[in-house]
């Protein structure tokens, strides 16, 4: 085997080579992401601009060209059908490692176990798993290291003064009680004015900004989210002009005016309170995002609202392919007359965001792949919209109030490339004519009345359509989905009796409805909510069948 292994690796391009021999640096079975794969790529300098050609571009073929060989496995896929993560085969791994020592490209210690070249160490792997691994660095010299991987207790990682040239630097602590100045110094990043790659987790971060204001190369920041994570806020003015990637989660606030970062691409999760009228106007000076992370905690209202339209508008004409919004729901259509609309859009998720209706410049989001939204009434029209998007791959429609009267009908020849739909409203008033969604994969209903009355043989007419459908799944909500009117049943409940005889006539329908479909898909059908008084106050309890 490893003779045949030889053989392709020896066929594959010099630039293939370096590639294949990097993914020696990731713990046996580890799911790697593309995209963090490709920000490594062009840290470490293993993938440089071509002809003209973004380096990006190239190291995303070189990744697809790896997966056409068999040399990584495709893993998982994004909601927008593209290539989430990969893994390697334990053969193949093992046949990279040992080439990578041979070449000195990389040097793993895994636990006790210690593999490296005879020269100077310039990748390092440390995938500790207890507290004796430290000493097993020894006489290892670390001050030539450009790439230093960890995965461990984070008392186990070698003091980061040691090392001097990084240009990557990856920390996964794992959940572990550990002192205060135990804690994962980061200090020494300070000095490391090459680095362009730091990834961190499960270590204090609140400190790092004031690490990182020599580090003017640095292209990647990201912070992971994790058990020990206190919020704290990160002051972009600290943050080095040349930074692509910021990557925080919601627990890390950005504070400072984020439109001096011009080089950004990606942007996630940026958080924005009443009134941030500064980070809004900041957003729109970012000609370069590409992937937009917004969170709000509270609906936008008046400036904030004109201004979010504003620098929604200039980010449309660029080059924006990713934008989600979460948070409070917004009672505005703050992006109703979102022009010129973001042509270049591949994913919008928008579903805490309140529409009053399909906003008709979403017909003009040819390139759309993955869109959650949310609407107050769908009208025929509205339906109408949504199926001319022909290129979508995933899809969650919330409708809070009222649909045609005679449902939503899927007509046929539409959402040829759809695998995924996730539908929310009182009923599942949904038909689909022969033909409909050809690829869907996966069904989701939420119901949120089931004592709605409902047409004899309206429920999922036509499911039997779907012939390419693998997974259905309904929850049912039996007091709705609004939290108030949830509360006002604690206090005065439904008679026991009239609520597991809606509940039941429901899933009657359901069960009938699926039962005509002519293969084998997974089915669960749960009510959520179904709430019985007792001395103690309310339990839940749930039904999956």
């Amino acid at each position: 085997m490893r003779h045949v292994l030889n053989l392709g690796y020896n066929d594959l391009p010099a630039d293939l080579k370096t590639c294949m021999l990097y993914f020696g640096i990731f713990p046996e079975d580890t799911e790697i992401s593309k995209d963090d794969l490709v920000k490594r790529w062009i840290a470490e300098g293993i993938v440089t601009e071509v002809h003209g050609y973004d380096p990006e571009e190239i190291a995303e073929s070189y990744f697809c060209e790896l997966i056409n060989r068999n040399i990584i496995q495709v893993s998982d896929f994004d909601d927008c059908g593209h290539i989430l993560s990969c893994r390697v085969h334990d053969l193949m791994l093992e046949f990279i490692i040992l080439k990578s020592i041979k070449e000195n490209f990389l040097t793993v210690i895994n636990g006790l176990h210690r593999r490296r070249g005879s020269l100077a160490v310039r990748r390092l792997s440390l995938q500790a798993g207890n507290s004796e691994c430290n000493l097993s660095l020894g006489n290892i010299v670390l001050t030539q290291v450009r790439s230093f991987n960890f995965w461990g207790p984070i008392q186990c990682m070698p003091s980061l003064s040691k090392f001097q040239l990084l240009r990557v630097l990856h920390i996964d602590a794992c959940e572990s009680k550990v002192k205060q100045d135990e804690d994962g110094d980061l200090s020494p990043t300070c000095t490391f004015f090459q680095l362009r790659y730091l990834r961190i987790r499960g270590t204090g971060c609140e400190k790092m900004q004031f690490f990182l204001r020599k580090s003017q190369h640095l292209q990647t920041l990201e912070i992971v989210d994790s058990e020990t994570m206190h919020y704290f806020q990160l002051d972009v003015g600290e943050l080095p002009l040349t930074l692509q990637h910021l990557i925080v989660p919601k627990t890390v606030r950005l504070t400072g005016r984020i439109g001096r970062l011009t080089a950004l691409r990606t942007l996630r999760t940026l958080r924005l309170f009443v009134n941030d009228v500064d980070n809004m106007e900041g957003l729109g000076e970012l000609a370069d995002l590409r992937e937009l992370k917004l969170y709000y905690s509270s609906p936008f209202r008046g400036n904030t609202a004109d201004s979010l339209l504003s620098c929604m508008s200039k980010l449309g004409v660029r080059n924006l392919r990713s934008l989600t919004i979460i948070g409070k729901s917004s009672d505005e259509d703050a992006l109703t007359h979102w022009s010129p609309p973001p042509c270049h859009l591949q994913r919008l998720h928008m579903v805490d965001f309140r529409f009053s209706i399909v906003p008709n410049w979403i017909v003009q989001l040819h390139m759309l792949r993955s869109l959650e939204v949310q609407v107050v009434s769908l009208s025929r029209h509205g339906v109408e919209v949504i199926t001319g998007l022909t290129s979508l791959v995933h899809l969650r429609l919330i409708v809070a109030n009222e649909v045609p009267g005679e449902g939503i009908i899927v007509s046929s020849t539409t959402f040829m490339n759809l695998k995924e739909f996730s539908f929310r409203y009182k009923v599942p008033c949904l038909t689909f004519e022969s033909g409909a969604m050809p690829r869907l994969e996966r069904l989701l209903i939420e119901c949120g009345d089931p004592g709605a009355q409902q047409d004899d043989g309206g429920i999922l007419t036509g499911i039997e359509h779907l012939g390419s459908l693998k997974v259905f799944k309904v929850d049912i909500y039996m007091y709705g989905f609004d939290w108030e009117d949830f509360r006002s049943y604690c206090w005065q409940p439904p008679e026991e009796e009239e609520v597991v005889k809606r509940r039941r006539t429901l899933e009657a329908a359901l069960k009938m409805a699926i039962s005509k479909h002519p293969g084998s898909p997974d089915i669960c059908i749960q009510s959520i909510g179904d709430f019985a008084l007792s001395d103690d106050g309310v339990e839940e309890m749930s039904y999956a069948l």
